[in-house]
């Protein structure tokens, strides 16, 4: 099954099977290959050296994660049902194999066996690394428990969790709840906006989904109509999702203890790869910033108060509560407050294509490529685009991606991107190059415009396809070290750095041209923008932060957990926002299959993304030397180098928290 080649991909006569029974057989057949392969392993004679121990199951893991990867990714954009379905089936038997995989006593024995060799200090630093990884690996299945019916118990466990957690993410984008509203109940909402719904005889259809959503809660004068979109955005995921996200937390504290720690926050901080080195760092870090906060947020919310009461009539601001349907609501009112700016009207510069067009060319001078649209047949669905990258200097074409713009029924309703093919050097010389798919949910274009974004949406794009950039432009020898194969509290920071470029006057003359007169945003509109980008800081960052918190609370309490009563009172004490009785948010919130105990890596991984575009911001945020000198240190070595050394070269000094903190205003 070893792919040695760059066309090894080619030799299919499709990337993304349409058909379920190919789908079930090809995940099966693909795992029989693998534990064929690894029975070598386990099997081999010879003395236990890199080679053939952990280099092998590198190899081995690599390529099938390669095509195994083609198929479970349709399980999140596939317009069929069917093909969702299979593909999801097939995610979860690839995590329980994997399960299985690292949970092989004997297969672990060679990894250890080479972990504790002589030769292990003669390896390259990424080689030592790939030992390291694969070990903690082992360890985090409960491999290092001396009790036979603890490992077994541990195994039982996994297997469950990785079947919870899709069905978890499977609830969330298969949901369908909906509004049906008159045109008077969309009083506040841009004409283009409403001519987009989809309509039956006098009637209007509002979704959770994002496109819709995020306008209704911001614009939309009729509070009832906000609290019924309110409503159904915050069951998304079913009252099912609430037991199973409750199963998963017990099922992994559980783990936690059979492995002899305290809960699966310290279990998770501890094993997996992160610039955090436990849960006592990280909860003290998120402590700190609470308080630092506090004063600012409370002078915020204030105001937010005193919006609500004089547009209500009310008696006392001070007793006005501010409910969950309102809260993007007057934070709006408080930024068109704050001067003539008009956000719908800013939306007419950034029509898609234009924004595509100019993030490329910014991306091409930073970072030293070319992206260039190809054409190909496959597709998971025909309104996708499909673009190769080039160096710029040897004109070698190093990766590929996708983009798929637009929701639809089923679809993953996030933004997100999936990486396909990790870049990869064979033991033979040949290479393997990545390919990544983006995928997000922007509103459509109608007969009468473009697709058009906000400023929000273009920043949001920008921080995607700095993902996109870090897996397409990655070097690595091996797959699993590849692109955004790092630490999982600093993924983040290249995308987050990336998002500075849309507030910079130069890059805005790319990035905007408005889809009727072609001219660019005005310097008066992006000064106003910049004065606002600063309001309502605190209560952004403060609501991040009880994200962050209540992650570490639900995966560091005696369990059982009410998850609900966990998110409703951190909420409401941090943030001050009251609730929406009879919802349940964390039912949808899909980072807690992926992101357990590492919300906080968001905020953690802001210090990085700050520091590191302090040095462009001195050079120039255009300064293809210093891009270029970002892409060899930072964005090419993946998971295959120390990352903090990585960002001592890239810096040229130690990293500091200075500019996150004048972020912050602190």
């Amino acid at each position: 099954m070893a792919m040695n080649s760059t066309n090894a991909l080619c030799a299919e006569k499709s990337l993304f099977l349409s058909n379920v029974k190919e789908i079930e057989q090809k995940c099966s057949s693909l795992q029989n290959e693998v534990q064929t392969e690894i029975q070598k392993i386990i099997d081999d004679k010879d003395d236990v050296v890199f080679s053939n121990s952990v280099e092998a199951l590198e190899y081995i893991i690599a390529d099938y994660m390669r095509e195994v990867s083609l198929l479970t990714f349709l399980a999140y954009v596939s317009p069929d049902k069917q093909i969702r379905d299979a593909a999801s089936e097939c995610e979860v038997k690839t995590d329980q194999f994997m399960v299985e995989t690292f949970s092989n006593e004997k297969l672990f024995a060679r990894v250890k066996q080479m972990k504790e060799s002589k030769s292990y200090d003669d390896l390259k630093g990424h080689q030592k690394r790939l030992v390291d990884d694969f070990y903690k690996s082992f360890v985090a299945n409960g491999l290092n428990v001396s009790e036979k019916a603890s490992r077994e118990k541990i195994l039982t466990l996994n297997k469950e969790l990785a079947e919870l957690s899709s069905i978890f993410s499977k609830n969330i984008q298969e949901v369908k709840d909906d509004v049906w509203v008159t045109k008077q109940d969309l009083d506040g909402l841009e004409e283009s906006f409403i001519e987009a719904l989809e309509k039956k005889k006098d009637k209007y259809k509002l979704t959770s989904d994002y496109p819709i959503y995020f306008p209704v809660m911001k614009y939309a004068k009729n509070e009832k109509i906000r609290e019924k979109v309110s409503f159904i955005y915050g069951v998304r995921g079913g009252n099912e999702n609430v037991q199973i996200l409750e199963n998963i937390i017990l099922r992994r504290d559980e783990i936690a203890k059979l492995m002899g720690y305290e809960n699966h926050a310290d279990k998770v901080i501890s094993l997996s790869d992160r610039m955090a080195k436990s849960y006592t760092e990280v909860r003290s870090f998120l402590n700190q910033l609470i308080d630092d906060l506090k004063g600012s947020f409370e002078k915020e919310f204030e105001q937010l108060q005193e919006f609500k009461c004089k547009e209500t009539n009310c008696k006392s601001a001070k007793d006005t509560k501010i409910h969950q349907w309102d809260y993007l609501y007057y934070l709006e009112r408080i930024l068109e407050s704050q001067g003539d700016l008009d956000i719908e009207r800013i939306k007419e510069y950034f029509p898609l294509d234009q924004v595509t067009k100019g993030m490329f060319q910014i991306y091409e001078k930073l970072l030293g490529i070319q992206i260039k649209e190809a054409q190909t047949t496959d597709k998971w669905f025909d309104g996708i685009q499909f673009f190769e990258v080039f160096d710029t200097k040897t004109n070698k074409k190093i990766g590929s991606f996708y983009i798929d713009m637009f929701p639809r029924e089923g679809k993953y309703s996030h933004a997100a991107v999936f990486g396909l093919v990790k870049s990869q050097e064979n033991s033979d010389g040949s290479v393997v190059l990545p390919m990544v798919a983006m995928v997000c949910n922007f509103n459509p274009p109608t007969k009468d415009r473009p697709s058009l974004l906000t400023h929000d949406e273009v920043e949001t794009y920008f921080h995607e396809f700095g993902h996109v950039m870090h897996g397409v432009v990655a070097k690595t020898q091996y797959g699993s070290q590849g692109g955004t194969s790092v630490a999982r509290d600093f993924v983040e920071a290249p995308s987050q750095m990336l998002e500075n470029w849309v507030w910079k006057k130069e890059p805005l003359q790319l990035l905007s041209k408005h889809y009727q007169t072609g001219k660019p945003l005005p310097n008066d509109m992006l000064q106003q923008m910049l004065k606002l980008k600063k309001v309502n800081q605190a209560i952004f960052y403060m609501r991040q932060l009880a994200l962050a918190s209540i992650d570490l609370d639900y995966h560091s309490m005696k369990t059982p957990v009410d998850t609900t009563k966990v998110w409703n009172d951190r909420f409401s004490s941090m943030t001050h926002i009251d609730p929406q009785e009879g919802t349940y948010r964390q039912a949808s919130w899909g980072h807690m299959t992926g992101y357990d105990a590492g919300y906080y890596g968001y905020l953690w991984s802001k210090v990085y993304a700050e520091d590191m575009f302090s040095v462009f911001e001195k050079k120039g945020i255009m300064n293809s030397v210093i891009g270029l000198r970002y892409r060899r240190e930072i964005l090419e070595p993946g998971g295959s180098k120390d990352l903090n050394r990585q960002l001592k070269r890239f810096l040229r000094r130690e990293p500091n928290n200075k500019a996150f903190l004048k972020n912050l205003g602190l």
